[in-house]
C-alpha cells in the first residue's frame, strides 16, 4: 500500500497507539518449550495491536505465536474460533500444554463449556447465537450468579477474539459473528 500511495503522490503516514490496550487480569504460566526467534518476534508483534494476520507456512508454529501471544497479554476471556471440531480440539490440546494453568474450555462437537480461554467452531458459535444455546457446564467457570451462562455473554466479555483460517472470514455467518465481536 505504501509503494501505491508513493507512485500515485499520495501523502500519507501511519498512526498507531502501540499502548497496551489490555490490563493483565492472568497469572498463566508457560507450559511450552523456547520459541523459535520467528515466533517470538510475531507474538510480541500481535500484541502491540488491536487486530493482526498470522501469515506462516504449515508446521511454523502458529498455534505457539498465539499461545505466546496470549501468554504476554494474560488477559481473559479470549476466544479462538477454528473452522472444524477437528482442529477446535487440537488447538485446544496445544494452548493446554503451552498454558498448562489456563482454564480452556471447547465449544463445538457437541462440547459446551467455556473457560478463561475457549476454543470454538464457526458453525456452533453461528447455531448458538441464533438458537440462544445456554452453557450447561458452569462449574469450571468463574461467573458470579448475576453473569449469565451462555456463548452470547462470553462474546460480549471477551478481550480477544482470535480467528484460525481467517480465510474463511468472507461468509455471510461468519462475518456475522465477527461484527458482533468488533461491535462489543
Amino acid at each position: 500500500l505504501a509503494y501505491w500511495l508513493k507512485n500515485r503522490d499520495f501523502t500519507w503516514e501511519v498512526e498507531h497507539d502501540a499502548r497496551p490496550m489490555y490490563a493483565p487480569t492472568q497469572s498463566w504460566s508457560w507450559g511450552g518449550q523456547p520459541l523459535r526467534d520467528y515466533q517470538e518476534s510475531a507474538a510480541e508483534f500481535l500484541t502491540r495491536w488491536k487486530w493482526g494476520i498470522v501469515h506462516a507456512p504449515p508446521r511454523a508454529g502458529k498455534t505457539r505465536i498465539l499461545g505466546a501471544a496470549l501468554y504476554q497479554l494474560q488477559v481473559a476471556p479470549a476466544v479462538v474460533i477454528c473452522g472444524r471440531v477437528a482442529l477446535a480440539s487440537q488447538t485446544r490440546a496445544a494452548l493446554q500444554e503451552l498454558l498448562p494453568n489456563a482454564d480452556i474450555g471447547l465449544f463445538g462437537g457437541g462440547k459446551c463449556r467455556t473457560g478463561d480461554l475457549t476454543v470454538g467452531t464457526w458453525q456452533s458459535i453461528h447455531q448458538a447465537f441464533k438458537q440462544k444455546v445456554t452453557v450447561k457446564d458452569t462449574a469450571a467457570v468463574a461467573l458470579t450468579e448475576t453473569e449469565q451462562h451462555n456463548l452470547a455473554d462470553l462474546w460480549e466479555r471477551a478481550a480477544i477474539v482470535c480467528v484460525d483460517e481467517c480465510r474463511g472470514i468472507v461468509s455471510p455467518s461468519m462475518q456475522k459473528i465477527m461484527r458482533r465481536a468488533v461491535a462489543t
